[in-house]
């Protein structure tokens, strides 16, 4: 199964979807019932970022009672970061799944 399209308010750093802001570029793959592996686009949109930031650290400090150092180091790398995107491939959970699985 693959889920996509996540609701905007969980993109951490992935794209929100041009034409539909309601979502984010952003994937996972399950394998019977175990997430495998998972994609997105990462923004590289630096005012976008800081504002997702500040409202993620506004939200710890109201429910947990903590906050971050602001992530400075990072935005300064965004000036020159070029658009990218990936795929994270979890091998362990795979292999467990392809080991007791009787598809294969």
């Amino acid at each position: 199964m693959i889920l996509y399209e996540y609701p905007y308010h969980q993109a951490a750093v992935s794209t929100i979807k041009a034409n539909d802001p309601r979502v984010c570029e952003r994937f996972e793959l399950y394998l019977d019932g175990v997430e495998i592996a998972n994609c997105f686009n990462e923004s590289t949109h630096l005012n976008e970022l800081k504002e997702r930031f500040k409202l993620q650290a506004h939200s710890k400090k109201s429910l947990y009672q903590y906050e971050l150092a602001s992530p400075s180091s990072f935005y300064k790398t965004m000036n020159s970061y070029p658009p990218s995107a990936g795929i994270a491939l979890g091998i362990e959970r795979l292999y467990g799944k392809i080991k007791t699985c009787d598809f294969f």
